[in-house]
This record gives C-alpha cells, sequence and structure tokens, in this order.
C-alpha cells in the first residue's frame, strides 16, 4: 500500500469516527478494519469509464466512495429505530 492509500484509509477511519452519531458511519468504526476500508477503496470498486471522478484520489473523494453504504445503513437505523419507539 503506498502512502497515498494509507493516508486515504486512515481519512476514511477518522472521519467515520469523528460522525460516528451520523447515520451509518458507526458500521465502519465497530465493523471494518482498515483492510476492509482499502479493498472497498480500492479494490472491490469498479469506477468504469462513466464515473472516473470517483477515483478516490483526494480525501473527500474517498469518504464520497462510501455514500452508498452509509445510506443504506443510515435508513435501517432509522427504520429500526422508528419501529422501535413507535411499537
Amino acid at each position: 500500500m503506498n502512502e497515498l492509500k494509507k493516508k486515504l484509509v486512515l481519512h476514511v477511519r477518522n472521519y467515520a469516527e469523528e460522525h460516528y452519531e451520523d447515520g451509518g458511519w458507526d458500521v465502519i468504526v465497530e465493523c471494518w478494519t482498515d483492510e476492509d476500508i482499502y479493498k472497498h477503496l480500492f479494490d472491490d470498486r469498479d469506477y468504469g469509464e462513466d464515473e472516473p471522478y470517483l477515483k478516490p484520489s483526494t480525501p473527500e473523494k474517498a469518504i464520497r466512495a462510501f455514500d452508498g453504504l452509509i445510506d443504506i445503513w443510515s435508513d435501517r437505523q432509522a427504520d429500526a429505530a422508528y419501529y422501535r419507539d413507535n411499537y
């Protein structure tokens, strides 16, 4: 792992810890290792020709790479809270 990739993984980890209470970032903190973050950023994603702007080359793009997952987890947490509180 080169230095830029290490910095981006660390940035995602730190961002997740700072935003622990915001939506689904707690899942990253509690369940993902740095290796998991690395794989999501660099191994598991197919950016394709239509989305080259998403390649994580900056801290902001590294965070954006998690947008879809965080949105899903945040929705699930909100649903669980609603049903817990209202039923």
